[in-house]
């Protein structure tokens, strides 16, 4: 270990000493000197932040370029279920409602509709993968940046007042969303979305009273008529099963509180040896009670839409992610992580929640 540490320390002076000098002869002498070596520093400088450029967005595009963790790189690579799911080279998240991503269902067949917000965009991966396998049809009409419901508006609490968000566009707004469903035959309308936090009249972000609380300002939506937010989102649920369509409600995915990936990483290192079993023996889980209380009220309005209606399909993501018996919300496998960030489903955690979806729509009858 004393031998470790003084070649790391050894190391970081050679660094220190290189940087110096590079600093000297291509930063300092040139911009005392002046005239063309000035030139040459401006360069440099353009050259060096070319290649930061290039760099980041490498990263980026890579996730953080996961080949350099070795054997665990396939914990990371290509999770994040948004960033993935694309039709003709563009992402299906970001598209707008009127040029989404779609697939024509064989004759005879229903269409998968998913509405919502990014906690439904995660699940549009593994749904696709769904109707295609089984003939049915697809269309997404995932919101960004919106209110996932008509007659509700997007509210941010910054410097110490409520402020409006700003007004959806045309092709990504609810009002849209709900027109095109209303025009559509029968189908399989699957919706998700954050309620916990946007019905959190101080809008909250998650804390899992364990250290883990997200970042970012508070967050809601708020009625824009004299119906409370709780109406507003059942009359608009109910709506859709008024239309003849087959509603799949998907209840609040348990929130984590702590970037899932960047957890694991602090905690497994680089390329350590025994990860599966420090995965197995120490894995990273939150408190199903504080999910509970978290998603109370989120889960009381879910509860009072549609009650009885043969067309209503109710799907517990929690049931799949936590346990009754430890009171504890599994957050990765042996072998898989189950989000991509502090909220948001990995494409393994995805696939978990809809092959529940298409457990019940088979039983229904619904795939034949």
């Amino acid at each position: 270990m004393i031998i470790s540490a003084t070649f790391e320390m050894l190391i970081l002076c050679f660094i220190t000493i290189f940087i110096s000098a590079i600093t000297y002869y291509f930063i300092e002498r040139p911009f005392r000197n002046g005239g063309r070596t000035r030139i040459s520093f401006f360069v440099f400088i353009a050259l060096g932040l070319m290649a930061i450029t290039i760099f980041s967005c490498y990263a980026i595009k890579t996730d953080g370029a996961p080949k350099r963790l070795g054997d665990m790189q396939h914990l990371y690579a290509g999770i994040n279920a948004m960033v993935y799911f694309k039709q003709n080279g563009k992402q299906c998240y970001r598209r707008g409602v009127d040029s989404p991503c779609k697939l024509d269902p064989k004759k005879g067949s229903k269409t998968v509709v998913v509405i919502g917000d990014s906690h439904s965009a995660v699940l549009q991966k593994s749904l696709y993968g769904m109707a295609e396998q089984k003939g049915l049809g697809f269309i997404s009409l995932v919101t960004v940046n919106c209110s996932p419901i008509r007659g509700l508006t997007t509210e941010k609490f910054e410097k110490s007042v409520w402020l409006k968000g700003k007004t959806c566009k045309r092709n990504n707004s609810p009002e849209k969303v709900f027109a095109i469903i209303d025009e559509l035959p029968p189908s399989i309308i699957v919706f998700s979305s954050r309620l916990p936090l946007y019905l959190n009249p101080d809008g909250l972000r998650f804390d899992n009273n364990e250290g883990g609380v997200e970042s970012g300002a508070p967050f809601r939506l708020a009625s824009e008529s004299s119906y409370s937010n709780e109406d507003v989102v059942i009359k608009e649920l109910q709506g859709i099963i008024g239309k003849g369509h087959t509603l799949v409600l998907v209840y609040p995915i348990p929130e984590v509180g702590w970037s899932v990936p960047l957890k694991l990483k602090s905690k497994l290192g680089k390329n350590s040896l025994l990860w599966r079993e420090r995965l197995k023996n120490s894995p990273i889980t939150t408190s199903y009670s504080v999910y509970k209380v978290r998603a109370n009220k989120a889960r009381q309005v879910l509860d009072n839409v549609a009650v009885g209606n043969d067309n209503l399909i109710r799907i517990y993501p929690d049931r799949v992610l936590c346990s009754e018996k430890t009171l504890r919300c599994n957050t990765h496998s042996e072998t898989s992580l189950y989000y991509s960030d502090d909220d948001h489903l990995s494409v393994h955690g995805a696939k978990l929640v809809v092959d529940e979806v298409e457990r019940e729509l088979s039983r229904r009858g619904l795939l034949n």
